[in-house]
């Protein structure tokens, strides 16, 4: 399984286990905001990455983009560039670049799915509808922890 290793990680966005990027870029991975990871190209020794994270500010409005380029040199992940779309993300370091890196520190490089230019364009518009599906707002009532009653008591 050929993976991005921690000490990468850490190398390229010059951070350590307690900073904000990391800690928020964990956060985006685990509460599955990642709707697609894929790669555009995949050559023996180069990957190029592309990826989609819904916005934590707007779930419904257009999602974070992610590209960049990993070497694969002899069972190791060379990170060449990471670019994102979001203010901070020309810092190359922001936490949606983070969150690329430990996603791909969990899955298998050479198993990601290959994109054509032509999906990249066309894959968010057919999968908006379902990756933000489990973000639709909810009535009060139908959460266990919210009792419904008709009942009104105002004495003391």
């Amino acid at each position: 399984m050929l993976t991005v290793a921690l000490y990468e990680i850490f190398k390229f966005l010059s951070a350590t286990a307690a900073s904000r990027n990391i800690v928020e870029g964990e956060q985006l991975v685990n509460s599955k905001l990642i709707t697609m990871c894929g790669t555009t190209e995949l050559t023996e020794n180069t990957a190029k990455i592309y990826e989609v994270i819904l916005k934590t500010s707007g779930i419904m409005s257009d999602p974070r983009l992610i590209t960049g380029e990993i070497e694969l040199l002899n069972n190791e992940v060379n990170i060449k560039f990471m670019n994102c779309n979001c203010p901070t993300g020309t810092s190359y370091s922001c936490k949606h670049i983070a969150a690329i890196f430990f996603y791909l520190n969990r899955n298998d490089i050479r198993q990601l799915e290959l994109m054509s230019s032509t999906d990249v364009k066309c894959l968010w518009k057919q999968q908006k509808g379902p990756s933000t599906e489990k973000f639709k707002p909810l009535p009060w009532g139908t959460f266990c922890c919210f009792k419904q009653t008709n009942q009104h008591n105002f004495s003391d």
